[in-house]
């Protein structure tokens, strides 16, 4: 039998799958999966005992057709930032049925919970979270309640919403002033008349000292520049801990010290309170910061989301491990034209010491070195435990740096911190800067120009020490000048949604070594799955996939679990056939 395109791609597809229905289904295939830390829980306690989950349903239809109306919708830069609002609205239409799941199941409600509550900061707490970016919702259950919700058809995924906790900041002496700033070449920007104007930067931290008079006048100011989700009730930026403020002072901190100190001294901020005054965060908390950094005022018509995120933080227990736990919502700040940048982690030095989020392949991780540009010793190395590819993306000064510190009531009082938490402010303000500059190009240009330009250091090449290099503001400005090295006119989709039909569409212009490069065009990254070069990830680059792969190449191993094999065909028909091609696993 001699079969038409259509009728092989049909035969294919029904091919594959039932092959995965004969290889991957578990006993129970309606099973949601339950985080191993959660199973560890329950098996401890009693089948009445509460504990706190987030709990993700599966995408009804109404979930998908939002994700692809959001995707058919961001159309460039300035559009693609209120494409969020299409989750929104479907989240919220299927409010009856998430409610009908949980009180089956003997879990209280939004309303329940409200209902019964007195009003106690306790009561209070036990309140369901709706987590609308990754359609879930964080709820307090029992055991009994969470083993009855797993296996429950509407439901994919229950996680414990455990606590992480900050490392305490490392304070030094010693250090000359501004060197970190001089060094990855903020001046010259600055002497090009690019200092951050018009940028918004946001961090999620433990605050910001708003009477520190280094940052008062950048805060940005009004109900949707301040969000705490340890006290809801605190509507002015504060800090009990210090580690935010230190970190806001390395992005937008002026001169007051006598010496500039900050990367993008004239842009804006604002700032999400994960860390309660503990310096512990819930995952679901983290979860609703990436919400509000969506859309801070709630209002998807408006536009008044930042443009950098900086995250000095990293998941308890992650130390060599991928957790994919925020993976969803990074993906969709990033669509948005966000960019978000993370702390590597002080878990070194040895190789394999990289944490998560950071190491999810998503946004830029950022490593620290001292003022001879050596790697510092706590400095967490890869590969990732994620992508199989170097870990962290950058390096930058992160050893004994001048920044703001707590004002205690409005004193100008600085200090010298060291630590991931430090080096990754440098990239965040060099991508405000680089932002404020080139308005109109999309974050992953922005971020390929730092990574193409960065110093190298060590060892030749990109290594598992120091990244891709050393962090080059004044190179990284003059590639954004002479244009990225895209051809014009590839024939294909813009798939990069920059307003331009060229080489560039379905590529990131950044070497990832862990990924052959199947189309020879010197770089291993995501066009590396559209074999046949046609522009868009199709059927008939799967079949090419099947010829060019066996089962030993390791390159090929999109899901991670170790072999070459038909469950790999099936990531790359379910993440890959849409555009702009295998973002969401391979950079």
């Amino acid at each position: 039998m001699i079969l038409n395109s259509a009728g092989w791609r049909r035969t294919l597809f029904t091919l594959l799958v039932s092959c995965l229905a004969f290889v991957a289904m578990p006993d129970d295939a309606d099973a949601a999966h339950v985080g191993p830390k959660l199973v560890a829980l329950l098996e401890a306690i009693d089948s009445s005992d509460e504990v706190r989950i987030i709990v993700k349903m599966r995408d009804s239809t109404a979930r998908r057709a939002a994700q692809g109306q959001r995707r058919r919708d961001q159309k460039g830069v300035h559009q693609r930032r209120g494409g969020h609002r299409h989750l929104k609205k479907a989240f919220g239409r299927e409010e009856i049925r998430r409610n009908r799941i949980l009180r089956r199941h003997r879990i209280a409600t939004r309303r329940a919970r409200a209902r019964r509550s007195t009003g106690s900061a306790s009561q209070l707490g036990a309140v369901p979270k709706s987590l609308w970016l990754i359609n879930g919702v964080a709820v307090a259950a029992s055991k009994s309640s969470i083993l009855s919700l797993a296996r429950d058809p509407g439901i994919s995924e229950i996680v414990l919403d455990e606590m992480i906790v900050l490392a305490e900041t490392t304070h030094t002496t010693g250090a000359v002033l501004e060197w970190n700033l001089s060094a990855v070449g903020a001046e010259t920007a600055w002497d090009l008349g690019h200092r951050g104007a018009g940028i918004v930067i946001a961090t999620m931290d433990t605050g910001a000292d708003i009477q520190h008079p280094d940052l008062a006048s950048s805060w940005r100011g009004g109900a949707n520049s301040w969000i705490d989700f340890s006290d809801p009730l605190q509507t002015t930026p504060r800090d009990p801990s210090g580690h935010g403020t230190q970190v806001m002072g390395l992005l937008v901190g002026g001169q007051l010290f006598g010496s500039a100190i900050g990367m993008a001294p004239e842009a804006t901020w604002i700032a999400a309170k994960i860390f309660d005054d503990m310096n512990q965060a819930s995952i679901s908390d983290i979860h609703l910061a990436f919400q509000w950094l969506l859309d801070p005022d709630g209002d998807a018509s408006t536009d008044d989301a930042p443009h950098v995120v900086n995250a000095s933080w990293g998941l308890v227990g992650s130390r060599g491990i991928c957790n994919p736990e925020f993976a969803q919502d990074i993906e969709a700040l990033r669509s948005a034209d966000i960019a978000v940048v993370f702390a590597a982690g002080n878990e070194g030095p040895g190789l394999g010491t990289d944490v998560s989020p950071a190491n999810n392949g998503s946004g830029l991780s950022v490593g620290s070195v001292n003022m001879n540009l050596d790697v510092s010793l706590g400095s967490s190395r890869g590969p990732s435990a994620c992508t199989g590819g170097i870990f962290p993306t950058l390096s930058a000064p992160g050893i004994a740096v001048w920044t703001t510190d707590l004002s205690f009531g409005g004193w100008p009082f600085f200090a010298q911190v060291s630590g991931t938490s430090f080096a990754a402010p440098h990239v965040s303000g060099a991508l405000a800067l680089l932002r404020g500059a080139f308005p109109a190009a999309p974050v992953a240009e922005l971020e390929a120009a730092l990574v193409e330009t960065a110093a190298d250091l060590g060892t030749p090449g990109p290594d598992n020490e120091h990244g891709q290099g050393f962090v080059d503001v004044a190179a990284a400005m003059q590639w954004m000048a002479d244009g990225p090295a895209c051809e014009s006119g590839s024939g294909g989709l813009d798939t990069d949604l920059d307003g331009t039909d060229d080489s560039c569409d379905n590529c990131v212009l950044i070497a990832n070594p862990t990924q052959r490069d199947t189309d020879s065009d010197g770089y291993g990254n995501r066009c590396d799955a559209d074999f046949d070069n046609d522009g868009t990830v199709t059927m008939q680059d799967v079949a090419r996939f099947i010829e060019s792969f066996g089962t030993t190449d390791p390159h090929a191993d999109f899901d991670g679990d170790g072999f070459v094999n038909f469950f790999d065909v099936f990531v790359l028909i379910d993440r890959y056939l849409a555009p702009p091609g295998p973002s969401g696993l391979i950079p």
